[in-house]
């Protein structure tokens, strides 16, 4: 099955001070995946606003006025603006998966404002052709419900997923958009 979102309303218009719910539709594969919510103002890059999944995980702390809910039988998530100002009107995205645009530095945004980036200072890795090729990346997080997106960027276009790997509570879960070449293994380092 092909992933895919569709809004129930491409357009929404309120008054000042109501209420406003601005829904999607969604197909996947994944047994867990992460919903997505961006806002994009005028003549600026989409900015993350927050994510649910399956379980009800959210993003934690919620943006002021912002909630967010997901309806499993019917897989429709609903982003909910409480009091709508004229500053809330902008374009609204649905993603399964993180998306990012314009800025490569942004990869390494996580949804927990804790801690993660490439293993070394270095994060340009080159390997011979036909050889495997090992990137890591380390992170730090309160949370016990991790999800690891790794994307693979060209010159000159959008960052492109390749794979999802769970950590912590969700170690088992892994969605691998690009079959056998790319695997991701997770190690849980001890301090001292």
């Amino acid at each position: 099955m092909a992933d895919s979102l569709e809004p129930l309303s491409p357009y929404k218009a309120v008054d000042e001070g109501e209420n406003v719910t601005l829904s999607c539709k969604y197909k996947t594969s994944a047994t867990n995946p992460d919903l997505h919510w961006y806002r994009q103002q005028p003549k600026s890059t989409p900015v993350f606003l927050l994510y649910i999944d399956l379980y009800g995980i959210k993003t934690n702390p919620m943006p002021p006025r912002l909630d967010v809910k997901i309806d499993k039988t019917n897989k429709q998530v609903d982003l909910i603006i409480s009091s709508a100002a004229v500053s809330d009107s902008a374009l609204y995205y649905c993603a399964l998966r993180p998306t990012v645009t314009g800025n490569p530095a942004a990869l390494y945004k996580n949804l927990y404002s804790d801690k993660i980036g490439p293993m070394d200072e270095d994060a340009n890795t080159v390997g011979k052709e036909l050889n495997t090729v090992t990137l890591e990346c380390s992170y730090e997080t309160s949370s016990d419900c991790i999800c690891l997106h790794w994307h693979k960027q060209y010159p000159n276009s959008t960052p492109q997923f390749i794979l999802l790997k769970g950590a912590k509570r969700v170690i088992s879960e892994e969605y691998n958009k690009s079959g056998s070449r790319f695997r991701a293994e997770t190690t849980v380092l001890q301090s001292h």
